[in-house]
C-alpha cells in the first residue's frame, strides 16, 4: 500500500467523523505539526570543500582549456 493509497483511505474516514471530532483531529495533528523541527537552511558557503576530493590532482587550466575546445 503506497502512502497515496494510506492518505486517500485516511481522508475517507476522517470525512466520518462528526464535527467536534474533526475539529479534535485538527487539534492533534496541529500539536504534532508543532512538534517538528524545520529543516536546516543551508548557505551556499556551506558547499565550500565539497568536490575537493574529486578535482584532487586535476589541473584545472588543462581541464576548462579542453572544455573549451569545440568541434
Amino acid at each position: 500500500m503506497n502512502n497515496t493509497v494510506k492518505v486517500e483511505h485516511i481522508i475517507d474516514e476522517i470525512t466520518k467523523l462528526d464535527t467536534a471530532t474533526k475539529m479534535q483531529l485538527i487539534t492533534q495533528i496541529q500539536h504534532l505539526i508543532g512538534n517538528i523541527e524545520p529543516k536546516k537552511k543551508y548557505q551556499l558557503t556551506d558547499l565550500r570543500g565539497l568536490g575537493k576530493t574529486l578535482w584532487g590532482g586535476i589541473n584545472v587550466d588543462s581541464y576548462l582549456q579542453n572544455e573549451r575546445q569545440w568541434d
